[in-house]
């Protein structure tokens, strides 16, 4: 957003907004203006909070001349729009299915590779939509309406497979002499359940829903899910001279103070550095974190750099007695395996 604003300069002004208190949005921005010069204004500037009451979570909303233009998604939001709103041209949309969230029934027709229909349990799978971004919608059961529903649209193998098994992180794709399958193909999936009973349990339908899925999938592209170990792209921590002196907690107050732009943690364990390291900084190609380190006991750490920042994030733990690097390790990892 802030490059789009130094791009069109006063041509337009891009105005976040919050829910939060002021004291909470000017602590988060006094922070990140340490690391870059950030020319947007604060989301608790007045009357910019006001706006949160105004159109509360809708995600960007646009202005032009004192009317209302339209509400769209951040994939909207890009330079050739920008100069089309300027010049008196319409919006052009990313297109989204149109009947993402009907679970009347089943809605993909088109390149159909299974289906199944009767029965409790109903799905379709199919190829990709072109030109669609990667969407998708569920229903719940209720009293009202027994079915739970969950449609997904252009989503990869691995990413319908790691749904169908609770989430699971899914390293590679490999054929039956374990080399590995580019995972570059999109589908479009759905599935239709209705429950045994009228409990409503929602973790036990979504358990059964997603192992029906899961033969789907299995009876579709052939691949099982297997835990094994493979040796894998790790980033490793490691201890530098005088971690004790640097790292250990000078007591006092826990403090917890986390965005994805820096984080403080103050006489919290070793622990939650090593947490807040995985959620921020593993991808799909480095998945792992190792702690290396013979350290034991509480922290103080003030890190603020872009936690997604792999060089920066290196360089400021150094100053804590810390070093992170990638090196390759032996990892408990999934991979779907061909059988064919």
């Amino acid at each position: 957003m802030d490059k789009l604003q130094k791009e069109f300069g006063d041509k337009i002004q891009i105005l976040p907004y919050a829910p939060e208190k002021t004291d909470v949005v000017e602590h988060i921005f006094a922070r990140i203006k340490k690391q870059m010069d950030l020319s947007i204004p604060s989301a608790s500037d007045s009357p910019y909070q006001e706006m949160y009451k105004i159109f509360g979570s809708l995600d960007k909303v646009w202005i032009y001349k004192g009317k209302f233009i339209a509400v769209t998604g951040k994939n909207e939001v890009n330079s050739a729009n920008i100069e089309a709103v300027l010049n008196g041209r319409p919006i052009i949309y990313n297109k989204h299915f149109k009947n993402l969230n009907d679970f009347s029934k089943l809605q993909f027709n088109d390149s159909v590779i299974l289906r199944k229909e009767g029965g409790k349990f109903q799905s379709s799978l199919s190829g990709s939509m072109k030109g669609f971004v990667r969407d998708q919608a569920y229903v719940m059961p209720s009293k009202e309406g027994k079915k739970y529903g969950k449609r997904f649209v252009n989503y990869s193998i691995k990413n319908l497979y790691a749904f169908a098994n609770e989430y699971c992180r899914i390293y590679a794709i490999e054929d039956i002499h374990g080399n590995h399958i580019p995972d570059t193909k999109t589908y479009c999936y759905e599935f239709l359940y209705e429950p045994t009973d009228d409990s409503l349990d929602y973790k036990r339908i979504n358990k059964e829903a997603c192992q029906l899925m899961y033969k789907d999938l299995k009876e579709a592209f052939g691949y099982s899910l297997i835990k094994t170990k493979r040796k894998a792209k790790t980033y490793v921590l490691k201890e530098l001279e005088g971690i004790d002196e640097k790292l250990s907690s000078k007591g006092g107050p826990k403090v917890y103070d986390v965005t994805a732009f820096y984080f403080t943690y103050k006489n919290v364990p070793m622990s939650r550095l090593i947490d807040k390291l995985k959620y921020c900084m593993t991808t799909n190609e480095i998945q792992f974190i190792n702690d290396e380190t013979s350290f034991e006991g509480n922290v103080d750490i003030d890190i603020n750099v872009p936690t997604y920042d792999f060089k920066a994030m290196r360089k400021a733990l150094r100053d804590y007695g810390l070093d992170l690097t990638i090196e390759e390790r032996e990892q408990d990892v999934y991979i779907l395996a061909s059988s064919k």
